[in-house]
């Protein structure tokens, strides 16, 4: 018994055949009973979804599962089928093979599964095939067969992914061409045919970043020349999973990038919207999973700003923020800069379009680094050894004589050996002395006497290598590390005036970052952006208690002598700092630091071409403004209207107010020319009226 269900006792019930289509089935029931396809479908035969007879053999064991999969599908999922067109294989036509004919009506299968060729949609006249033809292997417009239409081999990856639907619509497995491709151990073999086209809408409809995702699928997917570009698209990452998806979303990424966005949806475009509002059932956990694998290993942005990132383990990011950076380095920001310039730090840096700079690591270059300092540097307790200090007194000596260690989290203090190795080279070819002169006495000694402080013996160590006057005479053999160097009486007294005079006070000549920026008038970080940048050299004050970055105003007259600040100009050109640089930039003259490179201040480079140009603005602005009169100018006028004679004019109006032109105590405001609106001059008449 067929698995149809009838109103209308039909004259012959032809058997269907394993995986044989719904719509292929009625026609070829309408033909065998001389009807139409519309009059079957009158009749109400229709797959059925009940069991005929109990299975004996494999072969109706799996037509049985094949025709109950099909007719639970054709019944209430009418998204996964064509619509009133067709398409079929010339070959199978030719051959009068039924099955496997589901694939010609779902969509997305556009090939053979059984002679792997591309499925035709028109007849040799030109006109499309509908699915309520009356025959098979006729056209219905010109009545030619359709076995005489030519066709091509299609991709293997199209045969995969027809084959692959097939199979979930049927419930029958459909073995792949290549079976070393892993797609039967894929997790998309597992999903089922609803499923299954949900992900090659979103992948082959919304994939290609180039043109927009087509609206209506129903109308473009029944058309071999719209759907073969989103079948290709589908079957390369359905088929290639995951290398297929991580390709996909690498081309959306490149195309939608442009360096300034940090934004999810932004950088991927649709399709990262399309996968948030379809693919949000548990079944589709693979995928998301997948997506978030990707993001972990290219997303440039922090993920503390984005929730869908926070579920990504911290160690599996391959692009870190900055201060992720700093944390596990141990290091400062102008360090990590240091780095990063050097080509230590593999980083990506972008400005948003507010201005905002983005800094990102890569995680692994970070690893590289930490790894090999670790591996040339010393803990605290190990420093400590080498110089023969105590770690108490060795940590308030760190950022006095060692200020390149840093702390790393997890790991403490590393110092690197070299800087050890620095402090203790003046005393390598030192001679060895059992016992100390009697003008003599070792650091150790110094140290527990309390003659010596820490920032004697920091200013000791530092000086020990360029000065030598404060070089050690000798070292003395039972001791270790600095503690065992040996001083002079008069080298012991030169390190206490040095570092007792003015412990407060900053090196004479010099001038801390703090004050220069209140000199200039700017704020603090404009100053310290020009030390990062290299316009201003500073160094760290060993003078006194003072451990800041002093700059000498040597440098400061070298750096005021080449650069100008923007809102100088501005103020001698009578405008606005924001007027000037458009003004200068169509003149080709751009600013040495500003906004551009990170610095809240314009500063130009002090050339011919900068003062002639600020000539000309001069030039211009003096010739086009209209120059106020000064304070001389205004009484020198009023001392002359005041010796004339008053006009008659004025003489009416000072009668009418009662004054007489003998009165002393008559107001003597001088009279200013000025121009009207129109720059029309004032009448004489008015002169005296507008004075009073």
């Amino acid at each position: 018994m067929p698995l149809v269900d009838v109103e209308v006792r039909l004259p012959i019930h032809p058997e269907p055949t394993l995986q044989e289509g719904p719509t292929h089935y009625r026609i070829r029931l309408a033909d065998e009973n001389d009807l139409t396809p519309d009059q079957i479908e009158h009749l109400g035969v229709r797959y059925s979804t009940g069991v005929a007879s109990v299975a004996s053999s494999p072969i109706e064991q799996s037509l049985q599962v094949s025709q109950r999969s099909i007719g639970v599908l054709s019944k209430g999922v009418p998204d996964v089928w064509l619509g009133r067109l067709a398409r079929v294989c010339p070959v199978c036509v030719a051959e009068g093979r039924t099955e496997q004919s589901v694939g010609w009506e779902l969509q997305y299968s556009e090939a053979c599964v059984v002679h792997a060729l591309w499925l035709i949609d028109r007849c040799t006249c030109g006109a499309r095939l509908l699915a309520s033809r009356p025959t098979l292997d006729r056209c219905d417009n010109c009545g030619a067969y359709l076995s005489s239409v030519k066709t091509a081999p299609a991709p293997c990856r199209i045969v995969e992914l027809s084959k692959l639907l097939v199979s979930a619509a049927s419930g029958v497995l459909v073995e792949p061409s290549v079976p070393s491709t892993g797609l039967l151990s894929s997790p998309v073999a597992e999903l089922d045919s609803v499923a299954l086209h949900k992900l090659a809408r979103v992948f082959g409809g919304s994939g290609d970043p180039t043109i927009p995702p087509p609206r209506k699928w129903a109308e473009r997917n029944d058309r071999l020349e719209y759907s073969w570009m989103a079948t290709a698209l589908a079957a390369e990452v359905l088929c290639n999973w995951p290398e297929g998806l991580f390709k996909v979303l690498d081309w959306a990424r490149r195309f939608h990038e442009d360096s300034r966005t940090f934004q999810l949806q932004r950088t991927f475009g649709p399709l990262f919207r399309k996968i948030e509002w379809l693919l949000y059932e548990s079944q589709f956990d693979f995928v998301r999973d997948e997506i978030r694998a990707y993001l972990a290993r290219h997303w440039r942005a922090s993920r503390t700003r984005s929730p869908r990132l926070a579920c990504i383990p911290y160690l599996d990011m391959q692009w870190i923020s900055a201060r992720e950076a700093q944390r596990e380095l141990g290091t400062s920001r102008a360090m990590l800069e240091e780095h990063i310039r050097r080509g230590e730090l593999t980083a990506d840096r972008r400005y948003t379009i507010a201005g905002r700079e983005r800094l990102m690591i890569n995680h692994q270059s970070v690893r590289v680094l930490k790894g090999r300092s670790e591996a040339c540097s010393l803990n605290l307790y190990q420093a400590a050894r080498q110089l023969g200090l105590s770690r108490q007194r060795l940590r308030r000596l760190l950022p006095l004589v060692l200020p390149e260690a840093c702390r790393s989290v997890g790991s403490g203090w590393r110092i690197p050996t070299k800087s050890i190795q620095r402090l203790l080279d003046p005393t390598r070819d030192a001679a060895k002395v059992a016992r100390p002169s009697a003008n003599q006495t070792t650091v150790a000694a110094a140290l527990k006497s309390g003659r010596m402080s820490d920032e004697a013996l920091a200013y000791c160590l530092t000086q020990a290598n360029s000065d030598p006057e404060f070089k050690p005479r000798a070292v003395h053999a039972a001791g270790h590390g600095v503690t065992a160097w040996v001083l002079d009486a008069a080298q012991l007294a030169a390190l206490l005036s040095a570092t007792s005079a003015s412990r407060e006070a900053i090196p004479p000549d010099h001038c801390t970052l703090m004050s220069l920026a209140e000199r200039w008038g700017v704020k603090q970080e404009v100053v310290y952006f020009l030390e990062r940048a290299g316009g201003i050299q500073a160094y760290r004050s060993l003078h006194g208690r003072y451990r800041g970055k002093v700059v000498s105003e040597a440098e400061v007259s070298r750096f005021e002598a080449s650069y100008v600040m923007g809102k100088i100009l501005a103020d001698e050109l009578s405008c606005s700092p924001k007027s000037l640089a458009q003004s200068l930039a169509r003149r080709g003259i751009e600013p040495a630091y500003g906004p551009a490179d990170g610095c809240r201040q314009l500063f130009y480079l002090r050339d011919a071409q900068l003062e002639h140009a600020v000539e000309v603005l001069r030039h211009r602005r003096r010739t086009t403004s209209c120059t106020a009169p000064t304070t001389a100018d205004m009484l020198e006028h009023a001392r002359t209207v005041a010796a004339s004679p008053t006009p008659a004019v004025a003489e009416t109006t000072s009668r009418v107010r009662g004054w007489s032109s003998e009165d002393s105590h008559r107001p003597a405001v001088p009279a200013v020319h000025r121009s009207g609106w129109a720059g029309r001059p004032i009448p004489a008449e008015r002169h005296t009226d507008h004075a009073r």
